[in-house]
């Protein structure tokens, strides 16, 4: 899968560990990390959403989010020009392969 960030400090966050440290704490950067790594591994969001369907959470039908650590979450939606969707208009999933990053956080309980 391949990715896009809907702001540099976004993409500075997914990409160093130091600053996803600072932003969310050792373990949500930790857990981050090894996320991104299985999005990237995976060709598309339905195949990742199947390897860690616990882990998914739908937002809306064209947003998603990866629960990280307790209240830490990724969230994105596709990242296609062109949106692929199903005879329905709803989002296919299965031929998502490119996704937006759109945050990156935690909230406090």
């Amino acid at each position: 899968m391949e990715f896009a960030f809907a702001t540099l400090e976004l993409r500075s966050i997914c990409e160093s560990r130091k600053k996803a440290v600072a932003e969310i704490g050792t373990d949500a950067a930790r857990e981050l990390g090894d996320r991104l790594a299985d999005l990237e591994a995976c060709a598309t969001v339905a195949e990742f959403t199947g390897l860690f369907p616990e882990s998914v959470v739908v937002l809306s039908q064209s947003e998603r989010a990866i629960k990280l650590v307790e209240n830490c979450q990724l969230s994105f939606c596709s990242g296609h020009v062109k949106v692929p969707k199903m005879p329905s208009g709803e989002m296919d999933w299965a031929k998502v392969s490119r996704i937006k990053i759109t945050s990156v956080g935690c909230q406090n309980a």
